[in-house]
């Protein structure tokens, strides 16, 4: 597969559920700040199911969620400062897919060297890496945007990843779900795009890109070497 020596993933929704772990960080909120709320009843979860859709997969400010909450229900989060709450209550709710660590088990069998490259706060993140199973254990480079001041797309932080790998960007692959940052970012660097589409709703259109339900869709693509 195009001499390709290291795959790197996104973490949020490509090794990770993240609609999982953000929903039980939004059902710990609504428990901590407003316990009055009666577990499993419809309003409650009216509320959590707002808060998913207003969260954009975690492409908005957790302060824009609450704000929606607070417009559309009149229910108040009173949080001084919320990302730093999302920041240290979010890893508690890391959740990996089912197939992450045997797929990235065959994937080191078969002599692919791996890493992760994801945006946000380097603490979070990696607090949330560690508490998913040791998963740090199955990569030799982790790299946060966080730690380096440069977001997905821009093609400057693929080129740091590869290089701190020791290699080309056109002798790795990228895997991410979301298509603006991890695709296209992954496509202008030199990298082969995977897009890990877990959903209906990002339905694929006109560009030929290699797409994935789950991640042992990997391993129909990637053969031993």
């Amino acid at each position: 597969m195009r001499n390709i020596k290291a795959i790197l993933f996104d973490y949020d929704n490509t090794l990770s559920n993240r609609y999982a772990s953000a929903y039980g960080t939004y059902d710990e909120m609504l428990s901590e700040f407003h316990p009055e709320l009666a577990k499993n009843s419809i309003y409650r979860e009216a509320l959590l199911q707002d808060l998913m859709t207003f969260d954009q997969f975690g492409n908005v400010a957790t302060e824009y969620c609450l704000e929606r909450l607070r417009k559309k229900h009149h229910v108040d989060i009173p949080l001084k400062d919320p990302y730093h709450w999302w920041t240290y209550h979010h890893p508690n709710h890391a959740t990996i897919w089912e197939d992450t660590i045997p797929t990235l088990e065959e994937l080191k069998k078969r002599g692919y060297r791996l890493g992760i490259l994801s945006n946000g706060n380097s603490e979070g993140q990696r607090l949330k890496i560690e508490r998913s199973a040791n998963l740090q254990d199955f990569f030799e480079m982790i790299l946060i945007s966080g730690d380096v001041g440069i977001h997905k797309p821009d093609i400057r932080i693929f080129q740091l990843a590869a290089e701190k790998m020791g290699l080309k960007t056109e002798e790795c692959a990228y895997v991410g779900d979301t298509y603006g940052n991890d695709i296209l970012g992954a496509h202008n660097a030199g990298m082969l795009p995977i897009w890990m589409w877990v959903d209906d709703v990002s339905r694929p259109m006109q560009a030929d890109v290699l797409r994935i339900r789950k991640m042992s869709d990997l391993l129909s693509i990637f053969e031993e070497k």
